[in-house]
């Protein structure tokens, strides 16, 4: 019999992420936001992304990985996480947030260093690929390339949007 999930107190209505956070993610969950996430690429390397995931689960204020190590593709299956970034000088920003279906580390087809954290807000399982995964995948399937193409894109604009916002700060206190 299924229950009803619990009312968050916030905001009067079950909260976004009501998957049974007790059992593993299974394949099926896997391959829909697999699915739901890269909606270009063909069944082939969808079927090969659900077959080679890596299911890591972590509890509050622990890391899913951390700043310096080599980038992995990354999906959330359940839970809250927050890019945190350490600056040279010791500080620690949050710089964004992601929630379930969120995949992000594409830049990991270059097998390039995070230059964040990755902290569970709460329990957070996610799914993981390392880059010598992704890269066959880009060269085979172009629908993948593109995915790949448009999310660094992407990510270089907010990127770029967010530099403007600092040097506009930066310009009125001057």
């Amino acid at each position: 019999m299924a229950t009803t999930p619990p009312i968050d107190p916030r905001y009067g209505r079950p909260p976004h992420n009501t998957t049974d956070e007790s059992q593993p993610p299974d394949e099926a969950e896997i391959a829909d936001l697999v699915a739901r996430a890269l909606p270009g690429t063909g069944s082939e390397t969808r079927a090969e992304l659900v077959r080679t995931a890596r299911v890591r689960s972590v509890e509050p204020n622990d890391l899913v990985w951390r700043q310096g190590e080599t980038t992995q593709l990354t999906q959330i299956l359940r839970g809250y996480g927050a890019f945190r970034r350490t600056t040279v000088d010791g500080g620690q920003h949050i710089v964004g947030l992601c929630q379930r279906g969120a995949l992000f580390g594409f830049s990991s087809i270059a097998s390039v260093e995070t230059p964040v954290d990755l902290v569970a807000l709460t329990r957070v399982d996610a799914v993981l690929w390392p880059g010598s995964d992704i890269r066959p995948l880009a060269a085979r399937d172009p629908g993948f390339a593109l995915e790949v193409i448009d999310r660094m894109a992407q990510f270089l604009l907010q990127t770029n949007e967010r530099m403007d916002g600092i040097l506009g700060r930066m310009a009125r206190t001057a």
